[in-house]
């Protein structure tokens, strides 16, 4: 039995590294789309929500640290509280959680908790912050484990990173930041990490996401069939708001009242009618007769939705079926001969026009199904201890 466990090890380690090969992790909150109210958070094995304009961007593939805003308007982790012990500075902080063997800080929980109390304070009235930063923090608590959990399921199946792998990630962080190694440590330093304590950050990044590329996203399967079978129960989601594209030929009418004038210009626009009915191109017609600058498009007025148009033209065409010719239509401005040169609103988008947005909903949901169900699994096999945040001074302590 144990060399048999040996074997399936092994082998989800050929498949780890042959199929999920991981380049320098991407930073989580440039990738996952803000999932609603503050605090809300988007699944996966790095979610969190994407920060919005002005805030600090994580450029480093870590969760915390916030490396590029230290000392630049970030929050203080109040929860690292400096005490003098023996004339030495000395770190007392507060134990949030427990997942099998380890343990989680509450510094760990406010540091990536950050930008969502940033957030939630700058945007949301005073009186409602304590109850939102508890939430946000919960949220981001439970995130925690799930990491934990994660990391340690891959250490029990032989997931590994060499420390090769580990060089080029972060040699490829120093590239796309455009820093040098010695900045990098700079940084580091400025945020109390060495580079040992950051390669292994970036370690457990990577391995969290070779383990959920192998146990959710290899684990799900979509067929063409599901795609057509959702497209067709879905068909009325897929039917895009009214719209019309027109074209015209215009002519003006005289402003002053000359009623023979006037005549003419009808007969003018019957005889436009009559050419386009003998099967003369619209766009001929309309830079040879029009007298707006739609004539030089070749009578292209454009795309409008209903209501757009002006009251007379907007509800003729919305009347007309897509390739049909009318007029004159009288309005304020003169005739108008119009074709609808297409309409939307009336049917689904076609299958090929919407499937790859179809396939990536699906594929979504898909998803997240499987990684609640690999998270319930993992969490049912795991001794875990939650400390209720509630009891926590939001400033830390």
């Amino acid at each position: 039995m144990r060399g048999a466990r040996a074997v399936a090890a092994l082998g989800l380690v050929v498949v780890l590294a042959a199929g999920c090969r991981s380049s320098s992790p991407t930073t989580s909150l440039e990738k996952i789309p803000v999932a609603g109210s503050p605090g809300a958070y988007a699944w996966g094995p790095d979610a969190a929500l994407s920060p919005r304009a002005g805030e600090p961007r994580r450029t480093f593939g870590l969760d915390p640290p916030e490396l590029l805003s230290s000392g630049s308007g970030a929050l203080s982790l109040p929860s690292r509280s400096m005490v003098s012990i023996e004339g030495h500075q000395t770190t007392i902080d507060r134990v949030m959680g427990r997942v099998n063997k380890d343990i989680i800080t509450l510094s760990e929980v406010q540091e990536l908790a950050q930008p969502l109390i940033m957030r939630i304070r700058n945007e949301l009235p005073p009186e409602r912050h304590e109850k939102e930063i508890r939430k946000a923090q919960s949220i981001v608590l439970d995130r925690i484990i799930e990491q934990r959990l994660q990391v340690q399921q891959a250490e029990r199946l032989g997931v590994a990173v060499s420390e090769r792998e580990l060089d080029e990630a972060v040699a490829d962080v120093i590239a796309k930041n455009n820093i040098s190694p010695d900045q990098l440590d700079a940084l580091l330093g400025r945020e109390g990490l060495t580079m040992d304590q950051y390669r292994q950050k970036l370690k457990d990044q990577i391995v969290r996401r070779r383990i959920f590329n192998f146990e959710v996203i290899s684990r799900v399967q979509l067929s063409d069939a599901d795609v057509r079978d959702y497209y067709r129960e879905h068909a009325q989601e897929f039917i895009p708001p009214p719209a019309v594209a027109v074209s015209q030929v215009f002519l003006a009418l005289p402003s002053n009242g000359d009623e023979a004038a006037r005549r003419a210009v009808h007969e003018k626009a019957a005889r436009v009618l009559k050419a386009l009915e003998e099967g003369e191109p619209l766009p001929e017609l309309a830079r040879a007769y029009s007298e707006d600058p739609t004539g030089a498009r070749g009578g292209k007025v454009g795309r409008f939705a209903r209501g757009d148009m002006v009251p007379g033209l907007d509800k003729v065409a919305f009347e007309m079926r897509e390739g049909e010719i009318r007029g004159p239509i009288v309005t304020d401005r003169g005739l108008h001969v119009l074709k609808v040169d297409r309409r939307w609103g009336d049917k689904p988008i076609p299958l090929e026009g919407i499937a790859p947005r179809i396939r990536s909903v699906l594929l979504s949901q898909r998803h997240q199904e499987r990684y609640k169900e690999w998270m319930e699994t993992l969490r049912k096999d795991a001794f875990i201890e939650r400390a209720d945040l509630d009891q926590v001074p939001v400033d830390g302590g």
